[in-house]
């Protein structure tokens, strides 16, 4: 009874601690998403991008036309309208590009931060609390069967997800036939509630 709380208080420690993050990241996105919002009197930056392109595109054209009309008694300079084009077109277009590579990781993270939660932590603290063998298994299964729960305990930082469902399984069928087994997953195991839960099976 004395070992179960200790590893009930672990998982507590995760989910709280995955929570107060995910507040964080949902406050700053939400943050950045109302700084990055123009004012009503600017024109919007995808805007001006598509301007540009279709500025850049239309020269281009006008100019490949006029080639092909006048040449070879003038010299029409594309290359050197292209570059200037291309000068002009691609800082605000890096720009636009560096702000979404900063957003989608933050998204991303927040993503699999609920899943984590929802999916492996909550479910894992109630069928501790109700020694529920079965769900245990349940839990173990879904982390081997599904690609998106298992690649967000692991985006979470929350061990590698086929070793937490061996755990699982090792935890939910023990027999002291499986001690070996249980100290060999001690070894590699680094999501600390679920090393506390198997320790509890050896500690002597």
């Amino acid at each position: 009874m004395k070992a179960m709380k200790e590893v009930l208080r672990e998982v507590e420690k995760r989910i709280k601690k995955l929570e107060a993050e995910l507040e964080l990241l949902e406050e700053d996105l939400e943050r950045a998403e109302m700084e990055k919002k123009p004012p009503k009197t600017e024109t919007p930056s995808v805007y001006y991008l598509t301007f540009m392109a279709f500025w850049a595109g239309g020269g281009l054209v006008i100019l490949a036309y006029m080639r092909s009309r006048l040449a070879p008694t003038v010299t029409v300079p594309i290359g050197l309208y292209a570059l200037i084009a291309l000068v002009i077109f691609l800082p605000p277009f890096l720009y636009l590009l560096m702000r979404k590579q900063e957003k989608e990781p933050a998204v991303e993270r927040i993503s699999a931060l609920r899943l984590t939660l929802s999916g492996f932590y909550r479910p894992l603290k109630k069928a501790l609390e109700e020694d529920d063998r079965k769900a245990l298994t349940r839990i173990a299964d879904r982390l081997l069967d599904d690609p998106r729960l298992a690649s967000a305990v692991e985006l979470a930082n929350e061990g590698d997800a086929k070793m937490n469902a061996y755990a699982l399984y090792l935890y939910a069928h023990y027999s002291p036939e499986l001690r070996e087994e249980v100290e060999e997953a001690l070894k590699k195991m680094t999501n600390k509630p679920l090393r506390t839960l198997l320790s509890s099976l050896i500690r002597d």
